[in-house]
């Protein structure tokens, strides 16, 4: 498939921040990095569920997010290129209603309307082209960082008692890592871990 009109990796996340702290602009009520964080956020749960797909942008469709009964599939053109579209518009939509209530104290409706707003800048930008969105490759990281730390956990399948160095072996054999490599995975998670705890018991 040709590069023309197509985002790649980072370059959509970059896209839809972009759009969204530009459409966050006047919402004073939150700071300018808790609103880029916001939209960061949400674009990263957009490549989750929509990752490693080509999607394209129908001439004429960019509207859809505005409507209010947009999520009726049946109003969509009915093609595979279009669940693609519709997909990642309901993602943008839903997601984005959800974080910027969660995390700006938005109001639903007026976080509903902002997140329209977004799909419908995001839709148009790419209008007659193809929008390429990409894994989310930090979300499946750590992933797979957690689960080489619950492993560790257990003992192992042929008796490596767990935390022990046998068991660390084991593991980092299954991931294809060396045994360093793992104490800084089991590192990073851990201090992230008491990181999020410490700032939710301040928050």
């Amino acid at each position: 498939m040709g590069r023309k009109g197509r985002h790649r990796d980072a370059e959509f996340v970059e896209l839809l921040v972009s759009i969204g702290v530009a459409e966050l602009a006047n919402w004073a009520q939150a700071s300018e990095p808790k609103r880029q964080r916001a939209v960061r956020l949400l674009a990263h749960e957009v490549c989750v569920l929509c990752g490693r797909s080509v999607v394209y942008g129908f001439k004429g469709l960019s509207d859809m997010a505005l409507l209010p009964d947009c999520r009726d599939r049946r109003l969509w053109p009915a093609s595979r290129h279009a669940d693609d579209l519709y997909n990642l518009t309901m993602a943008v939509i839903e997601f984005g209603q959800e974080r910027l209530m969660a995390d700006l104290q938005m109001p639903e409706l007026t976080a509903e309307q902002t997140a329209r707003q977004i799909a419908w800048r995001l839709l148009e930008s790419f209008e007659g082209t193809n929008l390429y969105v990409p894994a989310d490759a930090e979300y499946e990281r750590r992933e797979r960082d957690s689960r080489m730390v619950r492993l560790l956990a257990e003992d192992g399948p042929r008796g490596a008692k767990r935390y022990s160095y046998a068991r660390m072996n084991e593991v980092a054999r299954q991931f294809g890592i060396s045994i360093a490599h793992l104490y800084v995975i089991v590192r990073c998670v851990r201090s992230l871990e008491q990181r999020h705890s410490t700032e939710g018991r301040t928050e």
